[in-house]
C-alpha cells in the first residue's frame, strides 16, 4: 500500500508568497519609517546648526556696530572735556574770535616797557621819547596761553619810523633796553628784513616802513611763528619757538630805536590779516 502525504497545492503556494510578501511590506515600512525620522531629525540638526551660525554672525554683525557707537560716545566725551579745559585756560584779557582760535582783544595793552618810552591812549600807543638812538622796548601785560590750541596774533602800525624797529614776542627775561629776537626765546621781525629767533637770523625779506601795519602770530598747536606785512603773511615755515619758552611765558613785544618813532596797535579782534587764510 503506497502511503501518500499532502502536497502543498497552488493556492498553499501563492498564500505563503502573499505572506512573505507582506512580511517583506511591513519590513519595508518598518524601514522606511525609521529612515524617515532619521531624515526629519537630519533637517531639524541642520536647521538648528543654521540658524545658530545666523545668530552668531548676527552678533558679530552687531558687536562692530556697538564698538563703533562706544568710540563715537568716547570721543564726544574727549571733545567736551578738552572744551571745558580749553575754556578754563583762556587767561583774563584773551577771547575766541569766530574761527575758534585765540586773538587777544582790546583788554590788553603795552604795560612794561623801558623808561623813555611813553604809553598813552589806554595802553595801544607808544611814543620813543629818549635823546639818541636806543634799542627800547615793551611788553604787553599778558602772556600767551599755555594751552596747545589756537593762535595767538597782533598787529602794530608804525605811524612815524626814522629807521629801524622790530616786533614780536620774547620773555621777560630779555632786557627792556635791548631789541626782540637778540636774546634767548625772543623771537623778532625787523624793518630791514631780517627775522630774529633766539640770537640767530634769517635775511632777505619784505622791509617795512612808516604806515605799514605789521603783524605778529604765534600757533599755539606746534608753536610756529608768522610775521605779516599790510595783511600779507611773509613766506617763511621754519620759525618755531623754543620748548624752553613753555617754562617762561612768551609776551607780545616789539622795539623802537630812534628818537620820535611811534606806533599804534591793534590787540584784536578787527585785523588787517584775516587768520583763516592760514589753513586754506
Amino acid at each position: 500500500m503506497i502511503s501518500s502525504s499532502s502536497t502543498p497545492s497552488f493556492d498553499d503556494f501563492d498564500r505563503k508568497e502573499n505572506e512573505e510578501k507582506d512580511d517583506v511590506l511591513i519590513l519595508n515600512d518598518d524601514g522606511q519609517n525609521e529612515q524617515n525620522d532619521h531624515s526629519v531629525a537630519d533637517k531639524q540638526l541642520k536647521a538648528s546648526i543654521s540658524q545658530s551660525k545666523k545668530m552668531k554672525n548676527d552678533q558679530k554683525e552687531k558687536k562692530p556696530n556697538l564698538e563703533k557707537v562706544d568710540d563715537l560716545e568716547k570721543e564726544q566725551k574727549k571733545q567736551e572735556e578738552k572744551k571745558n579745559e580749553l575754556a578754563n585756560a583762556i587767561p583774563p584779557g584773551f577771547q575766541m574770535n569766530s574761527a575758534e582760535k585765540f586773538s587777544i582783544p582790546q583788554q590788553n595793552y603795552w604795560n612794561s616797557c623801558a623808561d623813555r618810552l611813553e604809553i598813552t591812549c589806554g595802553g595801544l600807543t607808544v611814543h620813543h621819547s629818549g635823546n639818541g638812538n636806543w634799542w627800547l622796548s615793551a611788553f604787553a601785560k599778558c602772556a600767551i596761553p599755555s594751552t596747545n590750541f589756537g593762535i595767538v596774533y597782533f598787529e602794530i602800525k608804525f605811524v612815524h619810523l626814522k629807521k629801524s624797529a622790530a616786533i614780536g614776542f620774547a620773555t621777560k627775561a630779555m632786557p627792556l633796553d635791548g631789541r626782540v629776537g637778540l636774546y634767548d626765546n625772543s623771537y623778532g621781525y625787523e624793518s630791514n628784513g631780517t627775522l630774529w629767533f633766539n640770537g640767530a637770523y634769517q635775511t632777505g625779506h619784505t622791509t617795512f616802513k612808516f604806515f605799514d601795519v605789521i603783524g605778529c602770530g604765534i600757533i599755539l598747536e606746534n608753536r610756529q611763528l608768522f610775521f605779516t606785512k599790510n595783511g600779507r603773511c611773509l613766506d617763511h615755515t621754519d620759525l618755531f619757538a623754543s620748548s624752553s619758552s613753555l617754562v617762561d611765558p612768551l609776551f607780545p613785544c616789539f622795539s623802537l630805536h630812534f628818537n620820535g618813532d611811534k606806533i599804534l596797535t591793534n590787540f584784536g579782534p578787527n585785523f588787517e590779516f584775516d587768520l583763516n587764510t592760514l589753513f586754506c
